[in-house]
């Protein structure tokens, strides 16, 4: 019966996948318009405490759910608050002056009985744990309302729905509140806490391979952030075991801050306590690019040393179903210390299930197990479904179910043909298989099993970070060994911290004596990180389409299914040929994207040819867009080498991501061709930084002038500005303007695209006494200067005659762009805009002698 509860596990596990693919789920909405100052109050269901390796200030975030949230309107200074018990009155030491409007007697789930029109001075409660109390309550102060105010509670009821304020608890959202600078005061786990902030909504992606943090942060229930953070009040009710295992927490965080450096206590925390928010970031991305990243994450490999070792150590003294009861609650406490990560509770629901076949005296069926814990997950929340950790770590976890036996198992039905003791001995004859030494035996099984979870997770992999590094079979066989010393090493020199720590000094210096096995692991695991990355290894996939994840897993169950009939010599070979669909790309002939960098421009290029290049990349409102925006676009389309970068001018809004780019480039293995600068002399005012930039990074440096022709097959980029004969004055007039034209199999053109950085009139007019007719029934018209007033003049936009204009700009920026005379333009002449701030990537396909225009975000 193990298997048939398999498949209705997976069954009801592809039921969940079908139905949020044809109604996707809902996404909590803010409460809060963004930036408006709000009162939120919430049960407290997590605290991180982190130094910021960028400033090295502590950050306190605390996590509220069934938070209510409504907009602050009182005073700017308000007395702390302190609640007893749920049913208990608030007690406070001074009065709070609030506004007179509906929001005097309802902030953020605290509910006033008694209260005046201008001072809040009576009996206040907590807000109710039953929605039915919460609703008796709330009933009474509007009907006290609406008697004091001389008014139905009707009217008052719709009154308040007006002015968007909730009547009763709406049972709320989680909220992470990130407290302000300065701010130690923290609550208690469980416990009711009222803080006080700013508003800010998490972004939403707006371009191809960007990280969506609303969607991310949705599928935990949170809402949104409340910047700047004050507790204004707090219960004196909590929960003393989720509080006690949160202390504990903290506690162990201190002792590996007192044992290690920072750098290596920050990779401890993560892979102990689930801290990563602390961690320092070139670690992090080292661990990533180099494909141990799992390592980091609380999941099967950390339960299983966690919780076998523990119940291996409980055995010895107890019996086995006392020992098994015993790991399970602390390792179910552990689990609730660490957050409850994906990963962490499907390895939590496959070790209480293997506990119990053990005590039960049951077979344990690992794929069982592990579709079971995929049910329970989703049944509690099928937002996980979303989660690329969630998704991973199943994959992982089916490819040691699965794929690994499989493997195991090819070529047996060779040695039943030849029965049991001859047939083994032709067997290994046939296959060349010799007794290896036990090492070897070792190293080689640890391969076959790193290849196995590899082929497993590498759609997920692909979908999620759209490379692969091929050298990460070869590092998880070296990495993982070292996992049981590290993290046994690591528990024991915190409980030894714990036990003896308060002695003072001396017995750390001790402490770290014994931990410099742990901390060499640690420098072996960075230097095989460092190793990988000046090694070709990285496969450049991009993301994969839906026919080659369906050809895939087909392909790999096919594979799994016939293993025993497969020699196994042949077995890697096959799922290597797999592997390869994902490099099937079919030319889907010429596309732009405009990136959606704020206010700044960034334009990728792909020729019919396959080959990529990139116009400009900078921003002047957006924080590291070449890290955040640029470069996850580049890995989601596949790139591999850029032909050229093209810098229409040095303006910080047009480069200041191309150092990011560039280092991405030369770490991954990516290729630069050169890069391209206008051809023009600016008085006092010359690219030297960005010259050096690229000789650091060993990309040559190409000068380009009106008239100047780069090919690419049918592909061409002409020149048109600036002549470098002239001199100019300011780097806008100065800025490099390329044709990029597709020439038809007779040499005519078939499609045309003026990108112009930010030349002005001056440089439109040189333009156009250069090359009256070049620009005629011109396509595709970025449209220069992000759609600035001084730019775009009506002649210039007559002889262009665009079928449609891209503009790239920020969302409310300060200089008003795009402006409304250019807009007012475009319109009068009936072309169709399409700006970033509203759109968010703009992609122009020209494929099959058709011209589409897809935008990234849904828009009217």
């Amino acid at each position: 019966m193990r298997r048939p509860l398999c498949l209705a596990m997976l069954g009801f596990t592809a039921a969940v996948r079908i139905m949020t693919w044809i109604k996707p789920l809902p996404q909590p909405s803010p409460p809060m318009e963004d930036g408006q100052t709000a009162v939120v109050a919430g049960t407290v269901s997590d605290i991180t405490s982190y130094m910021d390796p960028e400033n090295g200030q502590m950050v306190h975030i605390v996590y509220l759910k069934a938070a209510d949230a409504l907009p602050y309107q009182g005073a700017e200074t308000q007395s702390d608050l302190k609640f007893k018990d749920p049913d208990a009155e608030l007690i406070k030491t001074d009065s709070i002056s609030l506004n007179t409007n509906l929001n005097n007697f309802t902030a953020a789930g605290i509910r006033a009985v008694n209260f005046s029109d201008r001072d809040l001075k009576q009996n206040i409660t907590a807000q109710k744990e039953a929605q039915k109390q919460l609703q008796e309550i709330d009933m009474q102060v509007w009907e006290k309302s609406a008697q004091e105010q001389g008014m139905p509670a009707q009217t008052l009821e719709k009154s308040a729905q007006e002015q968007g304020i909730p009547m009763r608890s709406q049972g709320g959202t989680g909220v992470m509140c990130r407290l302000q600078e300065g701010e130690v005061r923290l609550p208690e786990i469980g416990s009711r806490a009222c803080y006080r902030g700013k508003a800010r909504h998490f972004k939403t992606a707006t371009n191809p391979g960007e990280f969506d943090a609303r969607a991310y942060y949705a599928g935990q229930g949170i809402s949104m952030q409340l910047s700047q953070a004050v507790l204004t009040g707090k219960s004196e009710g909590y929960s003393g075991w989720r509080h006690a295992l949160y202390r504990l927490r903290r506690h162990a965080g201190e002792v590996l801050e007192n044992i290690f450096p920072q750098k290596e206590a920050s990779v401890l925390k993560a892979m102990l306590l689930g801290e990563k928010k602390g961690m320092d970031s070139e670690i992090k991305a080292l661990y990533q690019g180099a494909g141990i990243s799992h390592i980091l994450a609380i999941s099967g490999l950390h339960i299983s040393l966690l919780g076998m070792g523990l119940y291996r150590l409980l055995s010895r003294f107890l019996s086995r179903k006392l020992s098994g009861l015993l790991s399970c609650g602390v390792l179910f406490s552990y689990l609730v210390m660490t957050g409850f990560s994906a990963s962490a509770a499907r390895a939590g629901i496959m070790f209480l299930l293997y506990m119990t076949a053990k005590i039960v005296g049951r077979t344990y069926d690992m794929p069982t197990a592990l579709s079971t814990a995929a049910a329970l997950l989703l049944l509690e929340n099928p937002a996980w479904l979303q989660d690329g950790g969630f998704q991973l770590s199943f994959a992982a976890a089916a490819g040691a179910a699965v794929t690994i036996p499989a493997f195991e198992r090819m070529g047996s039905d060779a040695v039943k043909l030849f029965g049991k003791d001859k047939g083994k001995k032709n067997y290994i004859k046939m296959y060349g298989e010799k007794q290896k030494h036990p090492v070897m035996q070792r190293l080689l099984q640890g391969f076959r099993s790193s290849f196995c979870i590899s082929l497993t997770t590498l759609p997920v992999l692909l979908s999620v970070f759209y490379e692969w590094n091929l050298l990460s079979i070869l590092l998880n066989v070296l990495v993982i060994p070292l996992m049981g010393i590290l993290m046994g090493g690591t528990v024991l020199l915190v409980l030894a911290g714990s036990v003896v720590g308060g002695i003072g000094e001396p017995v750390f210096v001790f402490l770290r004596i014994l931990a410099l096995p742990v901390k060499g692991i640690l420098i072996f695991y960075e230097k095989l990180c460092l190793l990988s990355e000046g090694l070709p290894g990285i496969w450049h996939a991009g993301k994969p389409e839906l026919w080659q994840l369906l050809v895939f897993a087909a392909g790999l169950g096919l594979l799994l299914l016939l293993a025993e009939k497969i020699p196994r010599p042949a077995g890697v070979p096959a799922a290597v040929l797999l592997c390869l669909v994902f490099t099937l790309k079919p030319q889907d002939g010429m596309q732009m994207t405009m990136l959606d960098v704020g206010q700044g421009d960034c334009i990728y290029i792909r020729t019919e040819s396959g080959k990529h290049y990139l116009y400009d990349a900078g921003s002047s409102s957006q924080k590291d867009t070449g890290t955040w925006q640029v470069i996850p676009f580049l890995k989601y389309q596949g790139v591999g080498r850029l032909e050229a970068v093209f810098v229409s001018h040095w303006d910080a809004d047009h480069i200041n991501g191309l150092e990011a780019v560039f280092e991405w480039a030369e770490k991954s293995g990516v290729s630069i061709g050169g890069l391209v600068l206008p051809q023009a002399h600016v008085v006092q005012d010359e690219p030297s930084r960005l010259v050096e930039m690229a000789g650091s990074y060993h990309i040559p440096v190409y000068r380009m002038e009106a008239g100047d022709l780069l090919t690419d097959g049918k592909t061409e980029f002409l020149c048109l500005h600036p002549d470098g004969r002239d001199s100019f004055t300011d780097r806008n007039t100065a800025s490099l303007v390329v044709q990029l034209t597709l020439r038809a199999e007779n040499g005519d053109k078939d499609f045309s695209i003026l990108l112009t950085g930010d030349v002005d009139a001056e440089g439109e007019q040189k333009i156009l006494a250069s090359f009256p007719g070049l620009l005629q029934s011109c396509d595709i018209l970025k449209t220069a200067h992000h759609g600035s007033e001084t730019s775009t003049t009506r002649e210039f936009l007559d002889a262009a005659a665009p079928a449609c204009a891209l503009i790239s700009c920020g969302r409310n920026n300060s200089y008003g762009h795009p402006h409304k005379a250019v807009l007012e333009r475009l319109k009068a002449a009936r072309i169709p805009v399409f700006v970033t701030n509203e759109c968010g990537a703009v992609t122009v396909r020209r494929r099959q002698k058709k011209i589409t225009v897809e935008t990234f975000l849904n828009v009217d």
